[in-house]
């Protein structure tokens, strides 16, 4: 059986990103997509509840059911869920800003959490100081919490959307060592924003697909190529 990974989405625009950057860089890799976008608007309204809980459980034993290998949580606001969820279900869960959080600590000490959402950016940022405490490195972080670019892309005003994470970037200059990005949906702008400062900007999925190669290759006789190959990665999304 090929390496099958299952992920798990609050939010329809991450299926796409995610799917397309996991089949460019690991194309013999089998995934398939869970999206339930109610948890998402149910989390922001009321938190992580035991409503919530149970249906991450049901979702995650489904995946397991599926002969996932590994099942990856995509959303940042659920990542606090992953730790208890975790106990109910033997696959291994992962936790999608992780890698980039390990990433960010080799980086310098002086650490910026971005977003345009204050729930991701929480989750984030408390998933940062968990890895740091666990490492034993030190951390000064700072968030950056821009709700006007959330309200104009609500407004379907992406430029403005954009222009506001941008001169947001911009402010941060001689503030941090690193920027990480809270949001899966915001990676698309991750080039313009490196553009805009002298310090690595990083998102989730670079680190989080490196993490997968490296699980694929434990697993597997002939190691999964970590490289952008064939469109032959097979995926199947359940909504």
């Amino acid at each position: 059986m090929p390496f099958t990974v299952a992920l798990l989405h609050a939010h329809l625009k991450t299926v796409d990103l995610i799917n397309r950057e996991i089949s460019f860089h690991l194309p013999h890799c089998y995934k398939f997509n869970i999206l339930d976008e109610t948890i998402f608007f149910e989390v922001i309204k009321n938190g992580l509840t035991p409503r919530i809980l149970t249906r991450l459980v049901q979702h995650f034993s489904w995946a397991e059911q599926m002969k996932a290998h590994v099942i990856v949580n995509t959303a940042a606001i659920l990542e606090p869920a992953v730790p208890i969820c975790q106990k109910f279900v033997s696959t291994p869960i992962l936790r999608f800003n992780e890698p980039m959080c390990e990433q960010a600590l080799t980086e310098g000490h002086r650490i910026c959490v971005l977003g345009s959402m204050d729930q991701a950016i929480t989750a984030v940022a408390d998933l940062l100081r968990e890895v740091a405490g666990r490492q034993n490195r030190p951390l000064q972080m700072i968030t950056k919490h821009v709700p006007e670019a959330n309200e104009h892309l609500g407004m379907g005003d992406s430029d403005m959307h954009n222009r506001l994470l941008v001169e947001a970037v911009r402010q941060l200059a001689g503030q941090c060592d690193v920027i990480i990005v809270a949001q899966v949906t915001l990676l698309p702008l991750i080039p313009t924003l490196k553009y805009h400062i002298d310090v690595p900007v990083l998102g989730s999925a670079e680190p989080m697909i490196a993490r997968l190669a490296n699980i694929a290759s434990s697993r597997t006789p002939t190691p999964l190529p970590y490289h952008p190959g064939e469109a032959g990665t097979k995926e199947v999304t359940l909504v």
